[in-house]
């Protein structure tokens, strides 16, 4: 049995609409199969960033347990040299290659599965979405030739990692909610009509991630605005609920080390995202905050924030394991003043009932605004546990 903190329980799969698809949770039951996208351009070890990257791309593979099925899609002509890189990984999950992807299209840029690619399942069967929001890849055609599953185009500003789906709740950032009205993207002008074309994708309750305004309420005359390129670099939901609110974790900013100054942005995104926190307790949300830090990268001063949320999980124990698994990017292996949160953040998962798989390597791809989720998409999952009562945790 999963072990559950005290006062929190499993968070319950709310029923489908007979016969209706619904869009894959990110946190129920056990994740089966993965996708990924493979550049040709990062199997050219001969660059720093490039080399860096495949490495924490590898360091990910390796860290996946037997019973996930992996698939890598990328160029024909990189096929040989994919093949051989993940030989010298010594994989224990299982591995298809798959050399699906026109010639000359993908670039570095274009790894990120999770925005290009949205999955329904139930109804008859699988169907893959493709996001008019996202036109850098075709990822949710390659693969619907790959595994025969139909393909349809999503009429709105949705990319994947503007949205994550829990057991009763869904969460989408306004920015994709704001950008689904213009018509450019399908929308007459109206929020409301926006907010209900995005509730026909899915049967669950919708909530909104955004500051000022009232962003739950849809009003036609909300001013509001999202924090982050997509939610899923500040956000994660964790399939855990107390009473009826489902559980969800808000990067909360903090400085890199002990003296270092709090910069003009920095004090913004904290303003921000407490904000954005307050409105989604206004939602029915329980909010816990993991400490994010914002610090510089090799060759600027800038301070970026590291994406400590953007984390794939499993919503119940493997066998032989009493815990899920969460994979978390981790930074302190190139950047030793961030041990700490790497720290902080997988014993916040730990106190969550999850065991915590560090993952490093990431510092590579901050520039680049992603992690493990972004890297990955979900197309395959298990059955969801059982709801759990809170006291069954307690008492365990």
């Amino acid at each position: 049995m999963s072990v559950c903190p005290p006062g929190y329980a499993r968070e319950r799969t709310g029923p489908a609409k007979q016969d209706s698809p619904r869009l894959l949770s990110d946190c129920s039951g056990l994740i089966e199969r993965l996708v990924m996208l493979l550049p040709p351009g990062l199997l050219d070890r001969a660059a720093g960033d490039r080399q860096a990257r495949l490495a924490a791309l590898g360091n990910l593979i390796a860290a996946l347990v037997p019973g996930i099925r992996l698939t890598i899609l990328t160029e024909p002509g990189a096929l040989a040299a994919a093949e051989a890189w993940v030989a010298r990984l010594a994989p224990r999950c299982s591995i298809t290659l798959a050399g699906k992807v026109p010639a000359n299209t993908l670039r570095e840029e274009d790894l990120w599965a999770r925005d290009s690619l949205i999955v329904w399942q139930g109804g008859e069967g699988p169907v893959y979405g493709q996001p008019l929001g996202d036109r850098r890849n075709g990822l949710a055609t390659w693969l619907g030739a790959l595994d025969g599953v139909p393909v349809k185009a999503v009429p709105l500003h949705l990319e994947g990692g503007n949205q994550l789906v829990g057991g009763t709740i869904r969460i989408v950032g306004y920015q994709s909610l704001a950008k689904s009205r213009e018509p450019l993207w399908g929308g007459n002008g109206s929020l409301t009509l926006a907010g209900e074309r995005l509730r026909q994708m899915d049967d669950r309750r919708l909530c909104v991630f955004g500051y000022g305004g009232e962003c739950a309420s849809l009003s036609e005359h909300d001013h509001a605005a999202q924090y982050g390129f997509h939610l899923d670099l500040f956000l994660s939901v964790t399939g855990l609920a107390s009473g009826e609110k489902p559980l969800v974790l808000l990067a909360e900013p903090f400085a890199h080390c002990k003296g270092a100054a709090v910069t003009a942005g920095m004090a913004r995104a904290r303003r921000a995202l407490d904000r954005t926190a307050e409105g989604l307790e206004r939602s029915g949300l329980t909010v816990l905050r993991n400490p994010v830090p914002f610090a510089p990268l090799s060759g600027s001063a800038k301070r970026y924030p590291r994406y400590y949320n953007n984390v794939i999980l499993d919503g119940a124990p493997r066998a032989g394991s009493g815990r899920p698994l969460v994979w978390l990017p981790c930074y302190g292996d190139q950047e030793a003043s961030l041990r700490p949160f790497d720290a902080a953040n997988a014993n916040l998962w730990e106190r969550l009932g999850f065991e915590a798989v560090p993952v490093y390597g990431w510092s590579s791809f901050v520039r680049l605004w992603g992690g493990i989720r972004c890297a990955t998409n979900i197309t395959e999952r298990g059955p969801a546990c059982a709801p759990q009562d809170p006291a069954a945790s307690r008492a365990a």
